[in-house]
């Protein structure tokens, strides 16, 4: 089996996708991604059999003023359009292209990708679809009604996804998630005292953690929590600490910007800028106490579902798409909006053992829906259906 693998950016998530994929016999990987060649280098190569890269790169034009960058961008665009196009009718045909994140310029080249390979899988990763403004939909479509099965991680992006195109007959939309390689660290690090995890992290022994959002993305809303907590500071015991997590996403900016309400809150708080590596992120889900999740949208949060497994208290939006998170029955604690959050957490802080023991029962929801151990068999099976539409 030949397979093609498209993919945007650089996302754990995939690698680990990727890995288990090998798992199957007489497999041949190859990727597409739009990077150089230097980019390339840091997409572990060597999982894949070939990779096939899009340079992006245009030499600068000088000083740009507003109509030169707007003619630039256009340039940009149709760059790398000729770029991709010359790219995909130079590949070998495939068994299996498997596009990861949708861009519209895939929409463009509908029939080019439709060629290169016997069948089309797409993964839609939330943002790619709810960020999508009017013209991004209507030039989507066409890769759309190409592909033989579209996957999503929630039920309700599947049906709102439904809502915007409808599956034609010979078409399926799947529910198929992808497994989190942090839960197998997180389950061998389960022996590990929760002080020496705070130790590890320089984090006061006795301090009630509250990690504010998971990563450097406005979208997070930092400042809206910010906002909320300092309405009610005068109510947070003084043992509480506000992490907020800004090692991931970069948006050096919009990070100096957090800083800087911070400084003025009069919060007891910690912004961590510093690269955390694999073993300190398992670590300060280990810590956290409590988690505030209340990013506009979603599909299914990774970084959220280790808290959970980890036995984090998560307040979350209930705007958000997580209905299968009230199927299994896993313990979340849900806000209408943003600025309700922070009289929530007074009343988790007051009664946190008792929401400590209601989330300590996620650890095994967490790990049937979203464990390498499960999700790669789904897979596989998936892989392996002689016809895709109507594989399980």
């Amino acid at each position: 089996m030949r397979i093609l693998v498209v993919r945007f950016f650089d996302q754990a998530l995939i690698r680990s996708f990727v890995e288990d994929l090998r798992k199957l016999p007489d497999i041949k990987i190859d990727l597409l991604c739009s990077c150089n060649k230097k980019q390339c280098s840091v997409l572990h190569p060597e999982l894949y059999d070939n990779i096939h890269h899009i340079n992006t790169h245009l030499p600068p034009l000088g000083v740009l003023n507003h109509w030169r960058i707007k003619k630039y961008i256009k340039v940009q665009e149709l760059v790398y359009r000729f770029r991709l196009k010359r790219l995909l009718r130079s590949l070998p045909r495939y068994d299996i292209c498997h596009i990861h994140f949708l861009i519209p310029k895939y929409g463009d080249l509908a029939n080019i990708i439709r060629g290169v390979a016997k069948h089309l899988i797409l993964s839609v990763w939330g943002s790619d679809f709810y960020k999508a403004t009017t013209e991004d939909c209507l030039r989507l479509e066409p890769i759309i009604r190409s592909a033989d099965v579209i996957t999503f991680s929630n039920e309700l992006t599947a049906a709102d996804f439904a809502i915007r195109y409808p599956p034609h007959p010979l078409q399926s939309y799947k529910i198929k998630r992808f497994g989190l390689e942090p839960l197998d660290r997180l389950q061998n690090m389960e022996h590990i005292p929760r002080d020496f995890s705070r130790k590890a992290l320089s984090l006061p022994i006795n301090a009630i953690i509250v990690a504010c959002g998971t990563n450097c993305s406005q979208y997070q809303q930092h400042e809206e929590i910010i906002k909320s907590l300092i309405q009610v500071k005068h109510s947070i015991p003084e043992s509480a600490l506000f992490i907020f997590p800004m090692t991931y996403g970069h948006q050096p900016e919009y990070r100096e910007f957090i800083k800087r309400l911070l400084a003025e809150s009069g919060l007891n708080y910690k912004v961590l800028e510093k690269y955390l590596d694999n073993e300190q992120i398992a670590h300060l889900r280990k810590v956290t106490d409590i988690l505030i999740q209340v990013q506009e949208t979603d599909q299914l949060s990774g970084a959220m579902q280790e808290h959970l497994y980890a036995g984090s208290v998560v307040l979350t939006g209930s705007w958000l798409p997580y209905k299968v998170f009230d199927e299994e029955k896993v313990f979340i604690i849900k806000v209408p909006n943003v600025q309700s959050s922070a009289e929530t957490l007074l009343d988790v802080i007051d009664n946190l053992s008792k929401y400590k023991k209601l989330s300590s029962r996620n650890h095994e929801k967490i790990w049937r829906l979203s464990s390498r151990e499960v999700t790669s068999k789904e897979w596989l099976r998936l892989y392996q259906a002689k016809n895709l539409n109507h594989s399980i």
